[in-house]
């Protein structure tokens, strides 16, 4: 299992140590078995944003319809900060 940065429960060589690192974890896993855990950060991070104490960045701001190009650029890691796509009803 892998979260926070670190890797637990992997038994085996230092190559599945690194893979699991560059795998990440899956939230939608751990929000499914330990919701209450996941419950309680999401709203710290939540609260933490609404009083100002952690600022989020947005970089960008795109219409909708350039999301395949904003999704190559973030594959080819030309990306920088935080990108917001923008719906406009019509």
């Amino acid at each position: 299992m892998v979260g926070a940065g670190r890797v637990v429960g992997v038994v085996g060589s230092e190559a599945k140590r690194q893979e699991a690192l560059r795998l990440g974890f899956n939230l939608g896993a751990l929000s499914a078995t330990q919701p209450e855990l996941v419950g309680g950060y999401l709203r710290r991070a939540l609260r933490l944003v609404a009083t100002g104490e952690v600022a989020v960045r947005v970089s960008d701001v795109v219409p909708i319809q350039r999301a395949a190009m904003v999704l190559t650029d973030l594959r080819a890691g030309i990306t920088v900060g935080k990108t917001v796509f923008a719906h406009r009803p019509g």
